[in-house]
């Protein structure tokens, strides 16, 4: 069996689709989470949005903006989750790009949410300057004009190695309140 989404997008498995440029398919989901409950997928194969044209994934999130400003001219609710998982740990089942758009309703079934990883501000700190050091070293040297400066460190930590396992989030949460600079 080939991928769903592409035999979706070759027309040969039967779906609710509501809109299709050649490009992009927004589709009613045929297990929906909510009434209204809408996906969006390129036609063209791709695992994750890494692997497509940068103008591919903004037009497929520019759809997501697009749908949520129409559904509610036919439906009435005015709140939404956008919903995009990467990977199996995130939640990926099909190896294809698809964007859920969920229309959100009071007392609805639908659960996102987490219980809150405890770190200390130290913790966040060393994870803070390893992020920027790496990022720092991904665009020095690249031709980066229009994108955002990299912030700047705020310790002389070591970031050249990420936060070992004994640096990893605590399970107590933070030892003391500190206060960022």
């Amino acid at each position: 069996m080939e991928c769903l989404f592409c035999e979706i997008a070759k027309g040969e498995v039967p779906t609710f689709k509501l809109y299709d440029d050649g490009k992009f398919i927004v589709a009613l989901d045929v297990n929906p989470a909510t009434y209204g409950h809408i996906i969006i997928f390129p036609k063209a194969h791709y695992q994750t949005i890494l692997e497509m044209p940068k103008d591919e994934y903004c037009q497929l999130f520019n759809l997501a903006r697009i749908m949520i400003r129409l559904i509610p001219e036919v439906i009435k609710v005015s709140s939404f989750n956008i919903i995009y998982s990467l990977g199996v740990d995130a939640g990926q089942r099909m190896p294809h790009v698809v964007v859920h758009v969920v229309p959100r309703y009071k007392d609805d079934k639908v659960a996102i949410g987490w219980e809150p990883l405890k770190m200390s501000q130290e913790e966040l700190r060393k994870l803070q300057n390893y992020i920027i050091n790496t990022l720092t070293k991904k665009f020095s040297g690249s031709s980066n004009q229009g994108q955002r400066e990299v912030p700047k460190q705020t310790t002389g930590a070591d970031t050249s190695k990420p936060p070992s396992e004994a640096q990893q989030p605590s399970k107590e949460g933070p030892t003391q309140d500190l206060a960022l600079p």
